[in-house]
């Protein structure tokens, strides 16, 4: 985007971080999981699995209201959403690159 990386697809980050033991995919993997998401960090698979559940299954309102930060970046970067869509949308509470590119969409005329 603008020379900064917004989120990361990074399977190879996950497994050195389990190796440092910074964290442990055995121990409340569920956290784990939301946590690294909230950060942008996705492996592969969870990358595929989210692109593919969006543009097969949802519609841009489902997708923006969901719980997944990588569904509502399809989401707001998909020509579908108008900018009145956008201008209703609040991303206060989203994550780092959620805000990054919603104020790049802002930012255009379409």
């Amino acid at each position: 985007m603008d020379g900064n990386e917004l989120f990361q697809i990074n399977d190879v980050l996950r497994g050195r971080l389990y190796n440092k033991g910074i964290i442990d995919y055995f121990k409340e993997p569920e956290i784990l999981q939301k946590n690294l998401i909230e950060q942008g960090c996705y492996n592969t698979s969870e990358f595929y699995k989210f692109a593919k559940e969006f543009y097969y299954n949802m519609d841009i309102k489902t997708a923006l209201s969901s719980q997944n930060p990588l569904i509502q970046f399809f989401a707001i970067i998909d020509r579908r959403c108008g900018r009145r869509t956008l201008e209703k949308l609040d991303v206060n509470n989203r994550p780092y690159f959620i805000k990054k590119v919603y104020n790049l969409r802002m930012q255009t005329k379409s």
